[in-house]
């Protein structure tokens, strides 16, 4: 599981918007603590199939600065996948 921290740019979808919405409440201390607190996502290269992508746990998202662990462990994507909305 690796820690990752990035630029936000948002491509103002309906549905970035509302992925903005719901980060910017996170309590990140919470989510740092508590990875069930956060939500999770699928990172995707442009030119990958989404069969390919990577699972993430979304942290917070403070200014225009996504905070996310990814998760790569086989049981760990499953309790992601069960727990986290």
């Amino acid at each position: 599981m690796w820690y990752l921290d990035g630029e936000w740019v948002s491509n103002e979808s309906p549905g970035a918007r509302d992925f903005e919405s719901l980060v910017r409440g996170f309590d990140a201390g919470q989510v740092y603590r508590d990875l069930a607190k956060g939500t999770r996502a699928i990172l995707l290269e442009t030119a990958s199939p989404e069969e390919s992508g990577v699972h993430a746990a979304i942290i917070s998202l403070t200014g225009n600065r996504l905070f996310l662990r990814r998760i790569v462990d086989k049981d760990a994507v499953e309790w992601l996948v069960s727990t986290v909305k």
